[in-house]
């Protein structure tokens, strides 16, 4: 089972790429993918994500359905840019 995790971010690169960095060690055995939305103005690559698209700035609602598009997992997990998972115990 493959999971897509969806982060729509707006001007909180840092605190996407420490999300992105406590991923692996949340996600244990499972696969999984990460799939960034960029609304901010002046969007940057974050290139830890496996798939990064700068997008025109729409909301937050209309980010996720993006994401959610290019996701190819077969479970779906939305977290914030400032979201911190804690490892599997």
């Amino acid at each position: 089972m493959k999971i897509s995790v969806l982060i729509v971010n707006h001007k909180a690169d840092e605190y996407v790429r420490r999300s992105l960095a406590l991923l692996p060690a949340a996600c244990g055995k499972y696969e999984y993918e990460t799939v960034v939305m960029d609304n901010s103005p002046e969007p940057s690559p974050i290139s830890e994500a496996d798939v990064w698209e700068p997008v025109e700035n729409r909301g937050f609602g209309n980010g996720c359905n993006l994401a959610a598009k290019k996701a190819t997992g077969e479970l779906l997990l939305f977290l914030n840019p400032d979201s911190e998972c804690a490892p599997l115990s």
